[in-house]
This record gives C-alpha cells, sequence and structure tokens, in this order.
C-alpha cells in the first residue's frame, strides 16, 4: 500500500510540471500576437494620416494658385487623434511648394506623416 501512495503524489507533480512547461510555452505566443497587435494599430494610423494629407492636398491645389494659403487643424473631423497643418511657401511667381503634415499620438511619440508638392500658376 505505501507504494500506491507514492505513486499518488509522483502524479500530482507529474501534472504541476505540464502545466508549469506548458504555461511557459504559451507566454511567447501572447508577446508575439501582442507586438502583432501593436504593429497593426501602427499601420492603420500611418493609412489615416496618409489620407488625411492627401485629402488636404487635394483641396489646397483646388482652391488655386491664388488661394492657397497655410493652416492648421488642431484636431481633424471625425479623427480626433489627429492634427494638420498646411505651410505654402513661395518659390517663384509662377510656383508655390505645398507642405501638409499629418500628427498623430502613438506609444507616448508624435509620429507624422509629410506630403509635399508644388503649385503653379496656370
Amino acid at each position: 500500500m505505501k507504494a500506491v501512495r507514492s505513486e499518488q503524489g509522483f502524479y500530482l507533480v507529474e501534472q504541476l510540471v505540464v502545466i508549469v512547461v506548458l504555461g511557459m510555452m504559451v507566454i511567447p505566443f501572447f508577446l508575439m500576437f501582442s507586438a502583432g497587435a501593436q504593429s497593426n494599430a501602427q499601420e492603420r494610423m500611418y493609412s489615416v494620416a496618409v489620407g488625411l494629407a492627401r485629402e488636404k492636398m487635394e483641396e489646397v491645389k483646388n482652391r488655386g494658385f491664388c488661394n492657397a494659403s497655410g493652416e492648421f487643424e488642431p484636431e481633424v473631423e471625425r479623427f480626433a487623434a489627429f492634427t494638420r497643418a498646411v505651410d505654402v511657401d513661395l518659390v517663384s511667381d509662377d510656383l508655390k511648394l505645398v507642405t501638409v503634415v499629418v500628427s498623430w499620438p502613438f506609444k507616448n511619440e508624435t509620429r507624422e506623416y509629410r506630403l509635399v508638392s508644388y503649385l503653379a500658376r496656370r
């Protein structure tokens, strides 16, 4: 009977070891999925920023050469986390340099996307 009791205790120790080993094997998978989720979030924010910059660049170009001017939006409509700035510099009498900068916070730092184009007098 003593042999049976020691085997029952051994079975419990085996189960605990298996649980610990499986737990150690699962942790890297959770870290990998977490890193993937953060990367996806960053790419989504970047895609939104590109779209917002292109939208604003088209607005500025559609105004025409004479009405193109700089502006700043501290909060973009429907995208509160983003800011958008337009800078228009006169290069020559018939040419302006238009820069659109979209900024957003990500992981305690500010990221930005910059779109640059020229606007000519017609």
